[in-house]
C-alpha cells in the first residue's frame, strides 16, 4: 500500500513538472482578429436569438426539409398514447 502511494506522488510530481514545458494554445483569436465593434455587427443581440424556430417564426418552421419534419411528426404521432410517468 505505502509503495503505491509513492509511486502515485513520484508520477504527481513528474506530471506536475513537464506540465509547465507544454506549451498552450492561443485562447485569444477571437479577441485578436475580431474588434468589439466588428462582433457588434456581426452579431446579433441575444435576447433576439433562438436556438429553434418558435411558434410565432412559422417561416423558421418551413425552412426545416419536409423529410426530416414528417419523421419527426411520425415518431411524436406514435408516442401519443404512451404513458408518462412523473418525474421525481
Amino acid at each position: 500500500m505505502k509503495l503505491h502511494g509513492v509511486v502515485f506522488f513520484l508520477f504527481a510530481g513528474c506530471a506536475s513538472l513537464f506540465a509547465g514545458l507544454v506549451e498552450k494554445p492561443d485562447r485569444t483569436l477571437l479577441e485578436t482578429a475580431w474588434s468589439p465593434e466588428k462582433l457588434e455587427q456581426l452579431l446579433i443581440p441575444a435576447t433576439d436569438w433562438s436556438p429553434y424556430p418558435t411558434s410565432a417564426d412559422p417561416q423558421g418552421l418551413d425552412a426545416v426539409p419536409e423529410n426530416i419534419r414528417l419523421a419527426h411528426i411520425s415518431r411524436g404521432e406514435a408516442l401519443l398514447d404512451a404513458q408518462w410517468p412523473p418525474l421525481p
